[in-house]
């Protein structure tokens, strides 16, 4: 029987949507460009921050079996970090480190699952986050050592916990007028809710996998207007490419983005999921309206399964503990619209009363899929409320809640149709986050 830290997490609201909601896409989704700073010398150039994260989940995850998954759980932690990063050293030569910690303020919960948040044990805990070193020229850069990676390539970090996942390797970014691209080689990883370094391997743990490479190039003629194509391998596990494009018409200010996605398993890939390729489509529409921001969009997916009568998944994961590129709006941390032959739909809409708040909602429907010749369907609804009060610089609080229905579980985790239908069992969440960046240096 598997144990629940087997399965993916059943979150109750991924903050990666709550923020691509309220803000656009997230800056941390773009490559890091190279940098070209004034020789300030190694500590005039530098900084130091604190971040803190407070931090509350709560939800069920009824639809799974209570031996595997908890009905109910809530979690409520304290996250803190010290950021150092240097100034260069005869403008070439820089480092840095980051030290994080999570205490446990209160959990109650079945089955030790906290959504990620701590370990196991549920004991509160500390580690060195990044510890690198840096080089820089004109047009290019490099980092080398313990360093966190948002879209990298194929390699992905989503920083929707108290602490955040880092990656030990090498990463180079280049630059040249409207072009820019990187390459990035990974082989071991510390994971958001647990201190210790750990290998990638196989799914089935069978394989380790000693390294993950990934590469890619941009070109961008103006701002939110870019062309993207990136690729990256798992080890003899799992190739991925893909491309995500952005458009916006001026001066109406309607954006446009795509994303298509190519999953292939290679000679250790367990035909688990899908059996050799899988692809994923996807597409995304916003404008501002005043006050008002529109959202909308939707997705496909074809993830052919060894077994006809099995249900087919695009697997966003590179591998055992390391998180892939994902971009498009199939994934939003409660349900993933990426099963073979799923349309997904979704439409979004947030309202700013005052600069300093927004509240919104978004509604996701998928279908088209079907296990062992049964058709299956879910959805959901999520909202939230954010603020960043104007008379605390780096404060922002937000406030989240989510409902939805997805099918029943059997105890390998696959769809129950024993009757001959769908059986719809619910998921609920909410939770808050509190987060405040403190300058020191």
């Amino acid at each position: 029987m598997k144990t629940p830290w087997q399965y993916k997490p059943a979150g109750p609201l991924a903050l990666t949507m709550l923020l691509t909601l309220c803000n656009g896409p997230p800056a941390l989704a773009e490559p890091t460009q190279a940098l070209i700073t004034e020789n300030t010398g190694l500590l005039g150039g530098s900084r130091l921050d604190l971040s803190l994260r407070n931090l509350y989940r709560s939800g069920n995850a009824s639809e799974w079996d209570p031996d595997l998954l908890p009905h109910h759980y809530s979690t409520w932690v304290q996250g803190l970090s010290l950021d150092y990063r240097s100034g260069y050293w005869q403008d070439r030569l820089g480092l840095g480190m980051s030290y994080e910690s999570v205490i446990n303020l209160r959990t109650r919960t079945e089955n030790g699952y906290t959504d990620n948040m701590l370990p196991r044990d549920l004991g509160s805990f500390s580690k060195l986050g990044q510890a690198y070193l840096r080089y820089q020229q004109h047009g290019l850069s490099a980092q080398v050592g313990w360093q966190h990676m948002y879209n990298v390539g194929v390699i992905h970090a989503r920083d929707s916990r108290a602490a955040q996942k880092s990656y030990q390797g090498l990463r180079l970014d280049g630059e040249a007028g409207q072009w820019s691209g990187l390459l990035a080689v990974v082989d071991r990883t510390s994971d958001r809710h647990e201190p210790e370094k750990r290998r990638f391997y196989s799914r089935d743990g069978r394989h380790q996998l000693n390294h993950i490479v990934s590469g890619q190039v941009k070109w961008e003629s103006a701002k939110n207007n870019s062309l993207l194509y990136f690729a990256g391998e798992a080890d003899r596990y799992l190739f991925r490419q893909g491309l995500e494009t952005s458009w916006q018409a001026q001066p109406s200010g309607l954006r446009l983005e795509g994303f298509l996605y190519h999953n292939r398993g290679l000679s250790w890939w367990e035909r688990r999921d899908f059996s050799r390729d899988a692809y994923h489509f996807g597409f995304k529409a916003s404008r501002e309206l005043g006050p008002f921001t529109l959202t909308g969009g939707g997705s496909h997916t074809w993830a052919k399964p060894q077994n006809p009568s099995d249900l087919g998944f695009f697997y966003f994961n590179l591998a055992r503990n390391a998180v892939g590129r994902f971009a498009s709006p199939a994934y939003n941390g409660i349900f993933d619209y990426m099963h073979d032959r799923e349309t997904m739909l979704f439409a979004g809409l947030s309202y700013r009363p005052h600069a300093s708040t927004r509240i919104g909602m978004a509604a996701y429907h998928g279908r088209g899929m079907r296990y062992q010749q049964i058709p299956l369907r879910h959805w959901d609804v999520l909202g939230f409320i954010e603020h960043k009060p104007p008379q605390l610089k780096n404060l922002r609080l937000l406030l989240m809640v989510d409902y939805g229905q997805s099918w029943k579980r059997t105890r390998n985790g696959q769809a129950d149709v024993a009757s001959g239908q769908q059986i719809n069992k619910p998921k609920i969440g909410s939770g808050f986050q509190i987060d405040y960046l403190l300058p020191l240096l």
